[in-house]
């Protein structure tokens, strides 16, 4: 045992030898500068997420989920949201008698969700939320809650932790 490994508790090298030579990390930082134009009527955007977020929703379905979210800023509707707008939806949806698609699926022995555009719901004035809501259901209230609601341990089997942020390049009107 080292004397790293003595001191702050650590397991031995990985076997294998996966890393072989040091430095294995540096304290150098990999610096680039871009000048960003905007240009058109919407600005543009950068989505910076963690592998929870980009787990469960591919780059253009995230685009689009923005783009659908500065679309209702635009119009005004995300100032007269209130949370009864998805669920008169979703109830609408029951008393059709239609079953929502879930479009649930199992890979590595673990629970999945698609997220697609027809699932997206613009109800919330805030983007990070709005990204998490239609990340984790969206018009799907009860996949939604159900994986809200699950807790440690099993809540690490279904979702990653998932952090989003979203930084526009111009004024979202």
């Amino acid at each position: 045992m080292s004397d790293a490994q003595r001191r702050f508790w650590a397991h031995g090298p990985r076997p294998g030898g996966v890393i072989k030579t040091p430095p294995y990390l540096t304290a150098m930082p990999d610096v680039k500068h871009i000048k960003i134009k905007t240009a058109g009527p919407n600005p543009d955007f950068l989505i910076m997420a963690s592998d929870g977020f980009w787990d469960i929703v591919n780059n253009e379905d995230a685009v689009l989920c923005v783009q659908k979210w500065i679309e209702a800023k635009k119009e005004g509707l995300l100032r007269h949201l209130d949370s009864r707008i998805g669920q008169s939806e979703m109830m609408a949806e029951q008393k059709k008698g239609a079953k929502l698609d879930q479009g649930l699926f199992e890979r590595d022995g673990h629970m999945r969700w698609e997220v697609k555009p027809k699932h997206f719901v613009v109800e919330d004035p805030n983007w990070a939320a709005h990204l998490l809501k239609n990340a984790l259901g969206g018009k799907r209230r009860s996949l939604f809650c159900g994986l809200l609601s699950l807790l440690p341990p099993l809540s690490l089997d279904v979702r990653d932790d998932i952090t989003i942020y979203v930084i526009f390049f111009g004024k979202v009107q």
